[in-house]
């Protein structure tokens, strides 16, 4: 009788050691003992609901801290909060706290993949793109966050597409958070779940992007499109984008001075394979020469017998892509970069003065043989290029149209035929 007394006291003694352990371990606080076959030493804990209230407990801890996040941000703003279909209300950012109003980057909204239309279904996503100079404030003083979770209702940056001429016809709803890139700009990030994509119909529209409740830029765009009465064709309409990247180039010095000029290009055809692939190649040949002046300065490619006159060069279009084609340039021989290297060289910053720029870009299909010819002017002053009126914020105080290239990059008008 001692002996199972002594037995039965050690076995709730070792039940309650393992309870200790499995709380601190689990953090569980309800583990079962069977008291009355203590004796045989057996512990029974319920692992599958106290895995399941565990889990319960992380969900909670993660709705709490988004939750925290949109009340800090409805904190600072009035109007429809609550809901998730509830659109961002006014937020009380200080304007003041950047040297700039908010703007959207040409490069990354021109970027190869940033306004992304599903050529087939219409639809369209908003990815890559960057904006600068968010207020880093608001007017109580405390940091804005734009980090703001899943609901559309908090959001601090948002964007409404809008048929043209029709500013209340709201067809398309973005919402983003953002995140510091290289200050002042930062990466937007759509949020899928709240955002509205479409679909689009053939016709022109206005994006409009807001932070804080506040217009800051409107980007115009075009939907045009193909169709085909061929009744084994896979797909009878397909869309395409058009807009700003059919009138302008893009002139920038890299990381080690070489002058680079770039141009955007898109195919749009029934060149497809079926309706799910749709984005086939088709190849063109270029050739590309800067003038100052009447002066030829540099070339796209050239003949290396004699480094003076220009070959073609392939480059490849996309079927309803808007892709980017970026070069650099040859120097003319005796240019001042070229005085400490022998041969063919690349045409630097240093070789290019003050002065008047021309940039010609003969095109050429290599089936059909068409060809032309697009050209590009910009100017350079105190070794810097001169910014496009609109990309000036000294002649446009407009920030619905004002043109945010960034500190490296020019956008230059193409001219028209």
């Amino acid at each position: 009788m001692a002996w199972s007394i002594s037995a039965w006291a050690m076995a709730v003694f070792c039940a309650c050691t393992v309870t200790t352990s499995v709380q601190a371990q689990f953090g569980l606080d309800k583990v079962k003992v069977d008291v009355n076959k203590a004796k045989e030493t057996k512990v029974e804990v319920d692992f599958t609901k106290e895995k399941d209230r565990h889990v319960d407990q992380q969900r909670e801890r993660s709705r709490s801290t988004e939750n925290n996040r949109s009340n800090t941000s409805s904190q600072h703003t009035s109007g429809a909060q609550t809901a998730n279909d509830g659109e961002p209300g006014i937020a009380d950012l200080d304007w003041s706290s950047q040297p700039f109003p908010p703007a959207v980057a040409w490069y990354s909204l021109l970027g190869d993949d940033c306004l992304r239309l599903d050529p087939v279904a219409g639809t369209m996503q908003l990815h890559g793109m960057q904006i600068g100079f968010l207020p880093t404030r608001y007017k109580d003083g405390k940091p804005v966050d734009y980090f703001t979770g899943s609901k559309r209702s908090a959001s601090l940056i948002w964007a409404y597409v809008t048929r043209r001429g029709a500013p209340n016809d709201i067809v398309g709803r973005y919402y983003f958070d953002a995140s510091p890139h290289d200050l002042p700009f930062y990466d937007m990030k759509m949020k899928f779940l709240v955002s509205e994509t479409g679909p689009y119909s053939e016709g022109a529209y206005d994006l409009l992007f807001y932070v804080g409740g506040k217009h800051i830029y409107t980007f115009p765009f075009e939907i045009s499109k193909l169709t085909t009465d061929d009744p084994y064709a896979s797909v009878k309409t397909l869309y395409f984008l058009e807009g700003a990247w059919e009138d302008w180039g893009r002139a920038e010095f890299n990381s080690g001075g070489d002058f680079l000029f770039s141009f955007y290009c898109q195919d749009r055809s029934f060149n497809i394979k079926n309706q799910s692939n749709v984005n086939m190649y088709r190849h063109l040949q270029a050739q590309m020469r800067l003038y100052k002046g009447k002066q030829l300065l540099g070339m796209k490619d050239v003949i290396e017998a004699n480094y003076k006159d220009i070959k073609w060069f392939d480059y490849r279009l996309t079927n309803t892509e808007w892709k980017l084609i970026s070069n650099p340039f040859w120097g003319i021989p005796g240019l001042p970069s070229a005085k400490d290297r022998s041969g063919q060289n690349y045409l630097m910053k240093e070789d290019m003065g003050d002065g008047d720029y021309t940039v010609e870009i003969k095109h050429r299909d290599p089936e059909t043989k068409k060809e032309w010819t697009d050209v590009y002017s910009f100017t350079m002053k105190n070794g810097r290029f001169l910014p496009d009126p609109l990309a000036d914020r000294k002649q446009n105080s407009n920030t619905l149209t004002f043109v945010e290239q960034g500190p490296t990059m020019t956008y230059v008008r193409k001219k028209r035929k």
